[in-house]
């Protein structure tokens, strides 16, 4: 069974992979995106995760951060990130689902250089989505 949560990420996923030219890769893990040659390499993935104490029984309310690292290389790098979230950015705020109640962006966190090499960095955009489920349940 999938959970809600990984629903909404494997759908995000599948509406970047449709656009025609997105300009970045798409992988599903941030090790193999590291390890990867090809850039920019964009990955979505799962944050810290905080469940409302309002949430009225039997629903769950939760507010989870969904994180969207751009690896880069080059001369460019910087340039490639924006590009990468200007494009995203309309994706992810557009989204919507059964069960989501909101998307906000939170802001996006300084580059980090990857295994001490200036030349290759990553730079994540962080999102928070509020969503509800079952209090018995991360799928219903």
């Amino acid at each position: 069974m999938t959970t809600r949560l990984q629903r909404y990420v494997d759908e995000l996923y599948a509406v970047v992979e449709q656009v025609d030219g997105f300009p970045a890769a798409v992988e599903r893990s941030t090790l193999r995106a590291f390890r990867r040659d090809e850039h920019p390499m964009l990955v979505i993935h799962q944050g810290r995760e905080v469940i409302s104490p309002d949430s009225a029984w039997p629903r769950s309310t939760r507010v989870r951060e969904l994180l969207c690292t751009v690896h880069t290389a080059g001369a460019e790098r910087d340039t490639s990130s924006e590009e990468v979230f200007e494009a995203l950015q309309p994706i992810v705020i557009g989204y919507v689902a059964d069960g989501l109640v909101q998307i906000e962006e939170l802001g996006t966190d300084e580059p980090k250089y990857l295994q001490g090499d200036l030349d290759r960095m990553a730079v994540t955009k962080r999102f928070r989505l509020t969503y509800q489920t079952l209090d018995d349940s991360l799928s219903a």
